[in-house]
């Protein structure tokens, strides 16, 4: 026997029905008990290679609803429906094969598990510098820097003489640019004003 719960308060509903692929999507009522609707279907009602169950609930004005309690899927006609993945034990009673009770046995979720561990923290600034003074253990390789490797540039303040630098170096080249410059600019003035002025 499967189950299909509705696990909110069963207060709010006078009826609550559910459609799904166990009855091919016909509409049938469920159980209301103190605290929750259900409705549980036994063998025969899934194809036995079934490992999942879609469906929806039915109102009390015969809305069509989710719950966002299970997970959500899109068939191919653009409904959104719920879906329950089947436990081994579920699909044994339903009649499924070896191969698939296998199959669940092996891909089944584990409720238990909290999802992949979390690395530890960085370590703040204030840890840094207590390492630093301390001379603390952070669990990170010491880099040593040989000054005698680095180097220093001969020419303090002046720019080398690239091939970039030779032409902007050139009073000529400077002076045409200047030139141009002073052009573009007068060209845009005149341009500005005489649609400001008209």
């Amino acid at each position: 026997m499967v189950k299909v719960i509705y696990g909110h308060s069963a207060e709010h509903f006078q009826v609550l029905k559910v459609a799904g692929d166990f009855s091919q999507w016909e509409i049938k009522p469920m159980t209301k008990n103190s605290e929750f609707w259900e409705y549980n279907f036994y063998k025969g009602s899934l194809p036995g290679d079934s490992k999942v169950i879609h469906f929806k609930f039915v109102d009390d004005n015969g809305s069509w609803f989710t719950d966002n309690d299970y997970a959500k899927e899109t068939d191919a006609n653009n409904n959104e429906n719920n879906v329950r993945i089947l436990t081994p034990e579920e699909i044994e009673e339903l009649g499924g094969g070896n191969d698939e009770i296998e199959e669940a046995r092996q891909s089944a979720y584990d409720v238990n598990d909290e999802g992949p561990v979390r690395p530890a923290p960085s370590p703040t600034a204030r840890e840094l510098k207590e390492h630093n003074e301390g001379g603390g253990e952070l669990d990170e390789p010491t880099v040593i820097v040989n000054h005698g490797d680095a180097q220093e540039s001969s020419d303090h303040g002046e720019r080398p003489g690239t091939s970039g630098t030779v032409y902007s170096q050139n009073p000529e080249v400077s002076d045409h640019y200047k030139t141009i410059l002073a052009r573009i600019i007068a060209f845009f003035t005149n341009l500005f004003r005489s649609w400001f002025n008209s």
